[in-house]
């Protein structure tokens, strides 16, 4: 791959057609790297750009991530697996440096990364000066209460970003408290994916609370937690007051469907619901 990389890389470079390429590698190759750090830097029209990394190194980040900074037309990335065999994090300097300065990037998707809670607090710290990115995927993570703790004033204050992925992560009831406040606080945030995170009717309890009067959030992903009927009852006072929330995913629960029926008149009489899924998790 090495020998034919750069005459792949100037084809590119001359073909204004293709948008969206991705680089999948299961060695480091350093040589490698810096040759795509030069592309990414020149290229005009790729707009969409995929890392799919394993055993790599710390000296990576340092090439890649100063060329993402400065490409003007890259508006989506996705870099998955980028942890190092000595444990580095990706979110390395160079990529918060990115983050905070990039003015193109509107969706970036850092998942199965084994990104914890300081560098969570990190990429939502560089979130205060990002105004431009919509969505970020931090799904398949190591993302505690904790961390959303510490992260949440950077959150609030961003009203730019509207999609924020959790999915897999490790949330619990006690991560739904900051996800409240800053539910109650942010002015911006469309969706809101918490998938398999173990939350419970406590969590959805502190959730319901806040979600009855907010009038920004529009999709709501809660499936393959551990809400029983006690938590969805909660959801029927959601549904009859709040005035935005038009998806709620709560398929793969511990929810009877009686329990689930029970939600039914309350969608009749709302006119903004239009998504709704449940289904029995299997046992």
């Amino acid at each position: 791959v090495s020998d034919n990389l750069p005459s792949i890389l100037n084809e590119l470079k001359s073909n204004s057609f293709i948008k969206n390429v991705k680089f999948e590698f299961v060695t480091d190759d350093h040589d490698c790297f810096t040759k795509i750090a030069s592309f990414l830097r020149e290229t005009k029209s790729i707009e969409e750009v995929g890392f799919n990394l394993q055993n790599t190194t710390p000296a990576t980040y340092e090439v890649i991530f100063p060329a993402l900074k400065m490409n003007s037309s890259i508006t989506s990335l996705s870099f998955e697996k980028g942890y190092s065999n000595d444990g580095s994090s990706m979110c390395s300097e160079a990529f918060i440096d990115c983050l905070t300065n990039n003015r193109t990037l509107r969706n970036i998707r850092l998942s199965n990364n084994r990104i914890g809670n300081a560098d969570f607090e990190k990429v939502c710290f560089a979130l205060r000066k990002n105004r431009t990115l919509r969505t970020l995927d931090l799904s398949f993570n190591i993302i505690t209460a904790k961390g959303i703790e510490n992260a949440s004033p950077s959150l609030i204050v961003n009203d730019s970003l509207k999609n924020l992925y959790l999915n897999h992560n490790e949330v619990g009831d006690a991560g739904c408290f900051p996800l409240s406040m800053i539910l109650r606080d942010n002015k911006g945030l469309k969706e809101l994916y918490l998938r398999e995170n173990m939350i419970t009717k406590d969590g959805v309890k502190t959730l319901s609370s806040v979600l009855k009067k907010n009038t920004t959030l529009s999709s709501l992903d809660l499936r393959g937690n551990q809400i029983n009927d006690d938590g969805c009852d909660h959801f029927i006072s959601v549904i009859q007051e709040n005035a935005s929330l038009h998806t709620l995913k709560l398929s793969g629960n511990a929810i009877h469907s009686e329990t689930a029926r029970k939600i039914l008149p309350a969608l009749h009489k709302n006119s903004i619901m239009t998504n709704f899924k449940y289904a029995k998790k299997k046992i």
